[in-house]
């Protein structure tokens, strides 16, 4: 996973976590463009493609969460995913707001 660090700049970092019998994978990223831009890395065709298959051979991905403000044109993108998406977010008062996509 070296190479995401030098293909995806705006990628804060990644890290595995277990949490009772499960494995959670959580990606930060600087921006929306930078989340697309990973998908398109780790796609078929992307330059990550080989890295994240092998990923995916171990890991199945169940929900993604987002956790910040999000454009419609983001959620769109996300939708091809069929998985379940949460947007979470503060508004002013510091209340957090969540939305299901799915």
């Amino acid at each position: 996973m070296d190479n995401i660090i030098l293909v995806e700049p705006q990628a804060y970092g990644y890290g595995f976590y277990e949490y009772e019998d499960n494995i959670i994978f959580i990606e930060r990223f600087s921006n929306e463009r930078a989340i697309v831009s990973h998908a398109e890395n780790v796609s078929e065709g992307g330059v990550l493609e080989k890295e994240y298959s092998e990923y995916n051979f171990y890991f199945i991905s169940r929900k993604v969460e987002v956790f910040d403000t999000a454009s419609d044109d983001f959620k769109s993108s996300l939708t091809p995913l069929n998985l379940p998406i949460l947007l979470s977010y503060y508004s002013k008062s510091q209340q957090r707001i969540s939305i299901n996509l799915l």
